[in-house]
């Protein structure tokens, strides 16, 4: 047992009794933990707003999907255009009519047909100047008959007729005007066109 004044002393010291009891004297008292101090309301509001985590960025894949991957596929070779047809009209035999340049005329009842295609050389003075020579005009019109072809050339003033080969049906054709005359200050814009007249050859 310990001394009064031992214990005095101690008391001094402001040491535990019981930590300092002897072993086999009693149970030592295991001293109590520490409280964990938790900060008061009003301190917890002083302190600024917790920063949200920031959500991570999702980092792309490098694997590309086969069936994503535009293809360029061949384009289609273009195809060489066919040579226009000449729209046709039907002319009778002995009256005279227009061919316009770029158009057909067949003969009707046949399979004759006349086109004209190349640009007229016109050469004739302007109505509206004087001219020393009247100057003249040439143009080449094709005919087909059938599997037979020929091209007449004729021409104003001068051979305005031509008579047709045999194969083609001993046909004559005659070049009465070719249309729009030439002005020099107003030149017409209307389509370039040939009055032309087939007629029958006679039999001999």
């Amino acid at each position: 047992m310990l001394k009064p004044v031992f214990i005095r002393l101690l008391m001094a010291l402001h040491v535990p009794l019981l930590a300092c009891a002897p072993a086999g004297q009693g149970n030592v008292a295991t001293p109590s933990p520490s409280p964990i101090l938790s900060p008061s309301p009003s301190a917890m509001a002083s302190l600024p707003p917790a920063t949200p985590a920031a959500t991570p960025t999702p980092t792309a894949s490098l694997f590309v999907n086969p069936s994503a991957v535009p293809v360029n596929s061949p384009s289609p070779s273009p195809q060489a255009s066919a040579t226009p047809v000449p729209a046709l009209f039907e002319v009778e035999l002995g009256k005279a009519f227009d061919l316009p340049m770029g158009k057909m005329a067949q003969l009707k009842n046949t399979d004759l047909a006349l086109s004209w295609i190349s640009p007229a050389q016109d050469s004739r003075c302007p109505s509206d100047v004087n001219c020393v020579w009247a100057g003249e005009v040439k143009v080449t019109v094709m005919v087909k008959n059938g599997q037979n072809s020929q091209s007449l050339n004729l021409q104003l003033p001068g051979k305005e007729s031509q008579l047709l080969s045999a194969e083609m049906g001993g046909y004559l054709l005659t070049l009465n005007d070719v249309k729009p005359y030439p002005q020099a200050k107003n030149p017409s814009k209307e389509t370039p066109r040939l009055n032309l007249l087939l007629s029958q050859t006679e039999q001999k």
